[in-house]
């Protein structure tokens, strides 16, 4: 699959979707604005309505934003070489800020990578999350419930060392209130992983 997008938004990733669970993904970045990504897998898509995947980009924004992402040139190649074209796609996301605040004052650079418990926990409206880095970093900082599926995706940017902290609402990545329940906060830095469980009691 190969895709063009223009956007003032750095290309970080490409996530699977409800049609390639369980693909395997090879993508590169051929120069600034075209992505080439290849999906394959064992089993064959044969439903004609879904998702491939989600295309991530790095938010760089500190404040309330939205950004104009425009996809076209998308191209789909199956097993024995037929090409699909699909038409151009134009939308506007909503970048939301979700309270990040930093501290990467030299002395207060840390040691080792952290992720502290949310406080409070149980909450109802809104909960802080804390980290540290020791070093600069691919940071993924994730919600999942308790079926294993992500609900909310926090943080997906490269970070300078310091220490974090994330205010989040209990909602998810389509801005719903999750309901009452437990749930699980999961830090993705380099080869550093931590979950913590954290508790909505709405």
């Amino acid at each position: 699959m190969d895709v063009i997008y223009h956007t003032a938004l750095p290309f970080m990733d490409f996530d699977t979707d409800s049609l390639t669970r369980g693909f395997s993904v090879t993508q590169s970045l051929m120069h600034p604005n075209v992505a080439a990504i290849s999906l394959s897998g064992v089993n064959r898509i044969t439903v004609n309505k879904g998702t491939l995947g989600r295309l991530c980009f790095i938010a760089q924004s500190t404040s309330d934003t939205t950004v104009t992402v425009r996809l076209e040139g998308i191209k789909l190649i199956d097993e024995v070489g037929n090409v699909y074209s699909l038409p151009s796609i134009e939308g506007h996301v909503k970048i939301h800020s979700a309270g990040i605040e930093q501290n990467t004052a030299q002395e207060n650079i840390p040691s080792r990578f952290v992720l502290d418990q949310n406080y409070p926990n149980p909450f109802n409206s809104q909960t802080m999350i804390s980290y540290q880095l020791p070093r600069r970093s691919l940071v993924k900082l994730e919600v999942y419930n308790i079926l294993g599926q992500k609900v909310c995706t926090l943080i997906n940017e490269i970070q300078k060392p310091g220490i974090y902290h994330v205010a989040w609402d209990g909602w998810d990545d389509r801005d719903q209130d999750l309901p009452s329940g437990v749930y699980f906060c999961s830090l993705k830095a380099g080869n550093f992983r931590q979950v913590r469980k954290m508790i909505i009691l709405r």
